[in-house]
Order: structure tokens, then sequence, then C-alpha cells
């Protein structure tokens, strides 16, 4: 999850309160969410976007067009989320999520799944990020004890950034890493290598904690 700056100016046609999901509020949240599910940063076709209610809007009806609780979100995320809301409730983008939120990945010793992520709160009183962490921490993990349509959702996320690392990441990673050990200049792989770590690339939290640490002065 990213922190992003959200437009100030909700979308006109959430004052007719007929509608949270038409066109203009689609296209607003696609821009300031860089065509990203705001849960997993999976980039998604803007024809099967979905807008999630980060509070719920049957427990909050005052909310359902409240233009600051309307989220980008992919199909397994949004029919994946635990449909309450915590005491303290959750972090949303926006909300320092960056600094709040530990979130990494790591090779993973299960040969089913190729890493594991992980999440949790820096801060062992911020319930809110705790709540987060918890969260994001279920999208991100394959539930043994689901039933199997549930299990393949989860394996196939983790799969996707493990394979979008290889195949986009990794190689300039060591491109990258070996000019600056000589000293040279690493020329195009670290401008690609810049933009594939950017917040408006997919993944990015996530692809962060898989490079090396010395290359975090290409993160944005």
């Amino acid at each position: 999850m990213i922190d992003v700056d959200r437009r100030p100016d909700a979308p006109p046609s959430l004052a007719s309160q007929k509608s949270f999901c038409d066109d203009d509020v689609i296209e607003a949240l696609n821009i300031d969410f860089h065509g990203k599910c705001y849960l997993c940063e999976r980039r998604h076709n803007v024809a099967y976007m979905e807008v999630d209610h980060r509070v719920p809007k049957a427990k909050v009806l005052a909310l359902k067009f409240e233009w600051t609780n309307l989220f980008p979100a992919c199909s397994p995320c949004n029919g994946q989320r635990t449909r309450g809301t915590p005491t303290d409730g959750y972090l949303s983008p926006g909300q320092g999520v960056e600094q709040r939120l530990t979130q990494t990945a790591t090779p993973s010793n299960d040969v089913n799944v190729e890493l594991s992520c992980d999440f949790s709160a820096v801060s062992a009183t911020d319930a809110p990020a705790i709540a987060t962490a918890t969260e994001l921490q279920r999208l991100h993990t394959v539930d043994t004890r689901a039933r199997a349509r549930k299990r393949m959702k989860g394996a196939e996320l983790l799969r996707e950034i493990a394979s979008h690392y290889t195949k986009e990441i990794a190689t300039l990673e060591v491109s990258v890493l070996r000019a600056r050990r000589d000293k040279q200049s690493a020329g195009e792989a670290e401008g690609l290598l810049r933009a594939r770590l950017s917040r408006k690339a997919r993944f990015s939290m996530l692809l962060r904690s898989l490079v090396a640490p010395s290359l975090a002065d290409l993160f944005d």
C-alpha cells in the first residue's frame, strides 16, 4: 500500500448521490491511484476496477458517496475484504502508510509459493496500522484452511509479484549494482529500474524490499 495525493475536489457525479461509481469517479480514482488496486498494488484494467468503501457503506450510510471513502480495488481484494471496521479503523493511502507500516517480501522456502510477504505496524500502539497490517497480511497469504478458490487467488497474487520481480527488476538490479561496484555509469538500466520501483509502478512497496538496500536512493 502506498500513500497518494487524492484530488481535493470530489467528482461532480457524487453530488447527486445516485451512484458512487460513475465514469468520472472511476477516472479520478484510476489517475490518483496510478491505475493500481489500493490494497495489493496490482495494476488493473480500468474496465474491471471496482470501487471499494474503506468504511463499509452498510455500516455508515452517510459515507456511501463520500469521496474520501472511495478507493480503487481489484476484484480479488475487494471480494476478500472483511466486511467490518475495527474500533479504531484502518489506515488509508494518504495517512502516512509508508511510514506507519513495514511491508516486505522475501523468497519462500515453500516449493508451492515463490515468495512470502510480511506486513506489520511500525508502532505497537498504532491500532489503525496494526489492523491494516493484519488485513494486508491476509490478502497476501495463501490460507491452507480456505477453500480452493480462495487459496488460488492468494497464490496467484504471490506468483505475480515474484514473476514481476524476476522478469522486470532482477536483471536491472544486477546491472546497476555491477556498474556502481565498478564505478561506471549505469545509464539506461538505472533509469528503467528507478521507474519500475516508483510509486506509480505495480507492487512498488514490496519490490523495494526485495532489491539491495544500497539502491534505496532510486526510490521516489
